[in-house]
């Protein structure tokens, strides 16, 4: 029974990961950017380890396996680091501690390298073993130490969503790191599957959480979406019952910029000229002003830097962003584009009755110039 358990555990880890792995090359193929990029290699690393984990036969050392065992050995430093230079890509780092990790990973890198993986079975364990087991250990908690911390510090002030699958994702990489360290505890011919089990749970559930934050099912989505969703219908009813443009901007703005865990937002008109600005300075603003002044009208939101614009009838909403956006705010960008339809429509309406009102009071005024004129002509006659 447990092994039976055991080989399936192993073979729906190896397709969770493999799956993540095709999932972030695609996505970067499709995106280009820098965090695509570590992102693919993060997770693309690890889908490699995995797969030849597997492909490795469960053997005394042999010479001809150990060109394998060590591109595996190192291949498992890469994850880390990585993932480190993935969540450096949503803050500045500084050139020292970037250069320190790029050391520190050649230098084990280098040691691995060289290591004598073919030791006899029968000998007693080498002397270096222990030693070169705590250094690899301590790089690899480091590392996850330090992407984790950013993920989890980075959330805070993110929408629900956004900050939930950057905290899943450093979770998981949490998950991964008590999973290596319980795996130097198994022996290398255990009596009792118990143990290697409960260590290849504890990396499936890390899977997991790398699968939800990463490609999140629609129904989690959904659920995590659901306070977000219930504002979000607050602010179009209210949308729908202003009667000024100057009211829908002011409700507007604020709620766009909530949405997308960024500060400032404006409506730009097709002329250029600014109609309303949230928490935006002058010199923000003449920066977006010449963004849109290229920009097409297309009908999905658009990230441009540290701005998403979205084309309205009657110019762009250009909302601020963070650095997590394009990665993790997938999910805002598309709540972002149905508060915009309904923004357009309230716009539209606003400017429709403001019209009327115009006309109507126009009308008034001609009436009482009429009237005047003709109190005037009774007294000339």
């Amino acid at each position: 029974m447990t092994q039976a358990l055991f080989s399936v555990v192993r073979v729906v880890e190896i397709l969770v990961f493999s799956g993540l792995a095709v999932l972030a090359v695609l996505r970067h193929r499709r995106e280009r950017s820098k965090a695509s990029r570590w992102l693919a290699a993060t997770f693309g690393v690890l889908g490699g380890i995995v797969l030849l984990g597997a492909a490795i036969p469960k053997a005394p050392s042999h010479p001809e396996l150990d060109f394998l065992r060590r591109a595996l050995l190192m291949a498992l430093f890469l994850f880390p680091f990585f993932l480190v230079r993935f969540t450096g890509t949503f803050a500045r780092v500084r050139r020292s501690v970037r250069l320190a990790v790029i050391a520190s990973l050649v230098a084990i890198e280098a040691v691995t390298l060289f290591l004598p993986l073919h030791v006899d079975p029968e000998a007693p364990r080498p002397a270096w073993v222990n030693p070169y087991l705590v250094v690899a250990l301590v790089f690899w908690t480091t590392l996850t130490t330090v992407a984790t911390r950013r993920l989890w510090k980075g959330g805070r002030g993110q929408p629900t969503v956004a900050r939930r699958r950057m905290r899943t994702m450093g979770v998981g990489a949490v998950l991964l790191n008590i999973a290596l360290l319980l795996s130097g505890f198994i022996p290398p011919d255990p009596a009792s599957l118990a143990f290697p089990l409960f260590v290849k749970m504890i990396s499936q559930a890390a899977a997991l959480m790398f699968f939800v934050a990463f490609a999140m099912p629609a129904g989690l989505r959904s659920a995590w979406r659901k306070n977000g969703i219930a504002e979000l219908h607050r602010a179009e009813a209210d949308l729908m019952l202003t009667t000024h443009v100057e009211s829908v901007a002011v409700l507007l703005l604020p709620r766009a910029s909530e949405l997308l865990g960024g500060k400032g937002s404006c409506i730009v008109a097709h002329d250029g000229s600014v109609t309303a600005a949230h928490e935006m300075t002058a010199e923000e603003l003449l920066g977006v002003q010449a963004l849109v002044a290229n920009e097409r009208h297309v009908p999905n939101p658009q990230v441009r830097g540290h701005w998403v614009i979205l084309a309205l009838a009657s110019g762009w909403l250009v909302v601020g962003t963070t650095n997590y956006t394009p990665v993790f705010g997938h999910a805002e960008l598309s709540l972002l584009l149905r508060l915009g339809h309904v923004a357009d429509l309230a716009l539209q309406r606003a400017a429709l009755i403001s019209q009327e009102r115009s006309s109507r009071d126009a009308l008034v005024e001609r009436e009482r110039q009429l009237g005047d004129a003709q109190r005037v002509a009774r007294l000339g006659s």
